[in-house]
């Protein structure tokens, strides 16, 4: 893909990291035992991140029109609920502002992204159609979100994701300047699966299985084996697999063959289902510990594992964010209350800040004339979600970086247990009644 990034923007970047990294050179530090998140340097106020593209044309919502939010999110496939959820956020959030914004109505549109590339594309583009759509809410998988961005950036219009956590989103070298997310990235939860396994486990040996063509599954497992290796332990393998012939028991007798104490499988839900399955029959590795990720972090991973699932390991990024506050148990309570059951998975509340820090930028930079007409300039709209400090949110206290990174950086990654097997039963959480229950922090 080009760099759509400008040249500017890199430079930039390229030298806050080089500064970073002399700093540290002459004295070397060695590694700590509780990864701290990275920081970043914000864009400072009223300054404008380069980029290569056309000034965007400006919004202009006449009076009684609506002010138009869209969403990119998975309705269908198997991480529906990932998308339900997001949108059911969004919802509550639309709701909390009274579905009014500066004396307008205001409308959600949207497309279903399927969780993959090519409809979170298609979905892009039959967004971009509607000139009047003033920011995008998703997408609910990376892969769709990297297939989107660029479409997005071609018309100045922001996407702000609740749920893709590939790292290369917000990488320098990628960043468009017009991609944010509310959720912390998945170095976190690499961090957080080797910490767990080397320090609390003991294992000195780690094997994985990712899928080749997703990018997310790629980075989460070669992230955790750099940190493993780093910590002492050794990767001893790193099996790919691809497409829906996929020969997983072939994958499993080599790994068998190696004696790992753990495998981790970063992997999508049909996969990770095969693999947990599959690694309980397979000779020489009846005992070794599983860990999965948060791709199957659902309580449809034990529908479909059945008893397999019991004490499998689930790495995550710290989804829950502030639960404890009072912030989260008022947006819960209206949640349940408006749906009748749980949230559906952990979207929801990074939907929600994604939502109400749009709705806040859009305050402070529309101009409205005295008819009621609204007038929002995208670049202006840009730069008052990239300089968001502070926010207060249902996730935590968030405020975004030069690169998007918007997640409160004191929930970091998390490791889980499964306890039991029954969905009716999921509710992660630290208490001894949680299913799956957080063994790391």
């Amino acid at each position: 893909m080009k760099k759509s990034i400008g040249s500017v923007f890199l430079a930039f970047m390229f030298l806050t990291i080089l500064l970073s990294g002399c700093a540290s050179a002459s004295t070397p530090v060695p590694p700590t035992l509780t990864p701290i998140p990275p920081t970043f340097t914000p864009i400072p106020t009223n300054t404008l991140a380069p980029t290569n593209t056309p000034t965007p044309a400006p919004i202009v919502i006449l009076p009684n029109e609506p002010v138009r939010i869209a969403y990119l999110l998975a309705e269908t496939g198997n991480a529906a609920a990932l998308g339900i959820d997001a949108k059911r956020g969004i919802e509550i959030a639309i709701a909390d502002k009274k579905n009014t914004l500066l004396g307008h109505p205001i409308e959600i549109v949207g497309q279903d992204d399927q969780c993959n590339a090519d409809a979170g594309k298609r979905g892009a583009s039959e967004l971009s159609m509607d000139p009047n759509i003033v920011a995008v809410i998703g997408a609910s998988c990376s892969s769709a979100s990297e297939a989107a961005i660029e479409i997005f950036t071609n018309l100045g219009l922001v996407l702000i994701s609740p749920s893709s956590t590939n790292p290369k989103l917000t990488d320098p070298q990628f960043q468009t300047g017009y991609f944010l997310r509310t959720i912390p990235s998945d170095s976190f939860q690499a961090f957080a699966l080797a910490q767990y396994a080397y320090n609390r486990l003991g294992v000195r040996t780690m094997a994985t299985i990712y899928q080749a063509d997703s990018p997310y599954s790629a980075y989460v497992q070669q992230s955790a084996c750099d940190m493993f290796t780093l910590m002492g332990g050794t990767c001893i393998a790193q099996e790919s697999i691809e497409g829906n012939n996929a020969d997983l028991q072939s994958v499993l007798n080599r790994i068998a063959g190696l004696s790992p104490q753990l495998l981790y499988y970063p992997v999508n839900l049909p996969y990770a289902v095969e693999v947990t399955q599959k690694s309980k029959t397979t000779p020489g590795l009846e005992q070794i510990v599983l860990a999965a990720s948060d791709a199957v972090f659902s309580p449809e991973f034990l529908a479909q594992s059945g008893e397999n699932a019991l004490n499998v390991l689930l790495s995550a990024p710290m989804y829950e964010g502030d639960r404890a506050s009072n912030n989260y148990q008022v947006f819960l309570s209206k949640y349940k209350k408006l749906y009748r059951e749980s949230p559906l998975d952990f979207s929801h509340g990074y939907a929600y800040d994604a939502a109400m820090m749009i709705f806040n930028a859009i305050e402070k930079v529309a101009v409205q004339d005295a008819d009621g007409t609204i007038h929002i300039d995208r670049l202006m709209l840009r730069n008052a979600l990239f300089t968001t400090q502070n926010y207060n949110g249902v996730t935590g206290k968030l405020s975004c970086s030069l690169t998007g990174e918007c997640a409160s950086p004191e929930f970091g990654g998390a490791v889980f247990e499964i306890q039991s097997t029954n969905p009716a039963n999921w509710n992660p959480g630290t208490s001894r009644t949680s299913n799956p229950v957080r063994v790391l922090p």
